[in-house]
């Protein structure tokens, strides 16, 4: 029996999950807010839990996520990864010691539009991301652009499953030196390539993922939410269908440009851990992952704010 234990402000992610959980496999330990219990009830909480849910970050640290890892048990977290940047090695050190799963936020990770091609990846060769925002008046990278790269190499690492030779970043400036353009190459010693260019200061926002394989390539719209997948000519002048992997139904389209967690995403998140517990499979963004493409992420930041 996996035991959910559950830290937050709010008592509705308890109600929620009270009425989503139907099988035997699963049960709530309890529900408390730890800005406003005793740490005795914090204690006996996590004593009792197999696993603590904490959808929202707490107290402007992390003191909580350590408790439970301390005490070997598995974590959730329901947001990413930058949003506790400082405490992200000390949170990684302490999962392995414990041996335990974690599990970070992401929600574009369970989009059917990410989660179509998986079937069909099949050697990738290089990946190319194309990222375009309306935002305007950067000077250099703020929170929200750490946040975005961090997204983005959530997505795409996997697919071309590293490790990585080489991170190069070129940015080109306007006449006073806001970057138009942010160029980005990273090698594997694979042999593979991902490159993903960011543009501020657009009119119209551009976010898609484009997948090159030896057999086809296939592209991926963020904002529309669709998937689709192209067969390459086996001679020339052959011309092949595209084949939609994934399209929303009807003209339902979310079009996010950011990370803003949402409550049916979180639901998602956590149902997703508690099946990959049960069948004792890797969780869909471990923390071990978050971790890699933050460090990525910030050597990318150390390259353009040299410019």
């Amino acid at each position: 029996m996996i035991s959910v234990g559950i830290m937050a402000r709010e008592q509705k992610w308890a109600r929620t999950l009270e009425h989503l959980i139907r099988e035997d496999d699963f049960s709530i330990s309890g529900w408390i807010n730890p800005v406003a219990q005793a740490q005795s009830d914090i204690d006996q909480l996590i004593d009792r839990s197999s696993l603590i849910w904490i959808p929202e970050k707490l107290n402007g640290d992390m003191t909580e996520a350590v408790q439970v890892l301390r005490k070997s048990k598995h974590l959730l977290l329901g947001f990413p990864v930058v949003d506790f940047v400082e405490e992200a090695f000390h949170l990684l050190k302490l999962t392995r010691e414990a041996e335990v799963k974690v599990q970070v936020g992401h929600q574009e990770r369970y989009l059917p539009a990410i989660r179509s091609i998986i079937p069909f990846l099949d050697h990738p060769q290089a990946v190319y991301v194309k990222h375009y925002t309306t935002l305007s008046g950067i000077t250099e990278t703020p929170p929200w652009f750490l946040q975005e790269m961090v997204s983005d190499l959530g997505l795409i690492l996997p697919i071309l499953q590293g490790p990585e030779k080489r991170v190069k970043v070129h940015v080109s400036l306007s006449r006073n030196h806001l970057p138009v353009t942010i160029d980005i190459r990273i090698e594997f010693h694979s042999g593979a390539l991902a490159k993903l260019q960011y543009r501020p200061m657009t009119e119209k926002p551009k976010r898609t993922i484009e997948v090159i394989q030896p057999d086809d390539i296939i592209e991926i719209d963020l904002i529309s939410e669709t998937s689709v997948r192209q067969k390459l000519p086996l001679e020339s002048g052959d011309r092949l269908p595209r084949e939609i992997l994934w399209e929303p139904p009807g003209n339902r389209s979310v079009g996010s440009l950011n990370n803003s967690l949402h409550f049916d995403d979180q639901i998602t998140q956590c149902i997703s851990f508690l099946q990959a517990l049960k069948k004792d499979h890797q969780p869909v963004f471990p923390l071990e992952e978050g971790f890699h493409a933050l460090e990525i992420a910030r050597q990318i930041q150390s390259q353009i704010i040299s410019y």
